[in-house]
């Protein structure tokens, strides 16, 4: 069902369909009434949807530095990516539409602008071909602009290999659209992130044992902390007691050795008559 004229224009030309203005439907010409004025059809001069609809964007704040990518759907918002490609605004800022995100009728991508300081919130504003009322949307959500703090992580050390997943804390971290995070010169691979928090797993250090600082950037806002990480010596396993089980388990053994505080999700693992098992019951630092 296409239920809007977007739609019904940009469907293929094989059906003949037209956008019929008086019924406000989708229908072939000869049952639309006879004035010209009331058919539209994409082959037309006149193939032009009006009242152009914006029904979500996403996110809805962003970092006042800009390069946030904001996602706009809605309905007749142009049938080529020219109609929109000058006349996007996102809070008053210019928002730069990006081609690879258009999809013709029902959706724009934009990439932010930088915000002045006296900017703090707004509308999503847009014009389809010509800035007309008719041509016109405005959201009636509101999209913000935040200022991200950095308070903290944990853990604060982990082995050299990576691996480690570190929760960062502070303010407004779900603002905007791309998460950055590096360990001195290494990425932290971004797992999931909040209002709050926002987790990566470690990689490994290439320059071996050593303090680093982290950074974190949002778009095109770097996050100005003085936090550190520190890799270390990866765990080692000394020895074990006892040496040997039956086969049914349930027996407990003691590992010794150095930093296995490290380990997050200490596992057992051994092989017998080929196979290999897991043992997923609790483990006990002493």
């Amino acid at each position: 069902m296409r239920d809007s004229c977007g739609l019904c224009l940009k469907a293929d030309p094989d059906f003949e369909c037209g956008w019929c203005q008086g019924q406000n439907q989708c229908t072939l010409k000869q049952h639309c009434p006879a004035q010209d004025s009331q058919w539209l059809e994409l082959s037309s001069t006149k193939g032009k949807c009006t009242n152009p609809k914006i029904t979500d964007i996403n996110p809805v704040t962003g970092p006042r530095e800009g390069g946030t990518k904001v996602t706009i759907r809605g309905e007749n918002l142009g049938l080529e990516f020219q109609d929109i490609a000058s006349h996007v605004k996102v809070a008053g800022v210019e928002c730069k539409p990006l081609v690879e995100g258009y999809i013709p009728a029902e959706q724009i991508v934009c990439e932010m602008g930088e915000a002045k300081p006296s900017q703090h919130a707004g509308f999503v504003e847009i014009c389809v071909a010509e800035c007309k009322p008719e041509f016109m949307a405005r959201s009636s959500q509101l999209y913000y602009f935040m200022t991200l703090t950095l308070s903290d992580l944990k853990p604060k050390r982990g082995p050299v290999s990576g691996g480690t997943q570190v929760t960062i804390t502070g303010n407004n971290l779900n603002a905007g659209s791309n998460v950055i995070v590096t360990f001195g010169r290494q990425p932290c691979l971004f797992y999931r992130r909040s209002t709050k928090h926002i987790v990566c797993n470690t990689t490994a250090s290439y320059e071996g044992f050593e303090k680093v600082k982290v950074s974190v950037r949002v778009d095109k806002a770097k996050i100005h902390q003085e936090l550190h990480y520190e890799y270390v010596e990866d765990p080692t396993i000394l020895r074990i007691e006892p040496e040997w089980s039956i086969f049914s388990g349930n027996t407990p053994i003691a590992v010794w050795g150095t930093h296995l505080d490290l380990i997050q999700n200490p596992q057992i693992r051994a092989k017998h008559g080929g196979k290999e098992h897991v043992n997923l019951a609790g483990v006990h630092f002493r």
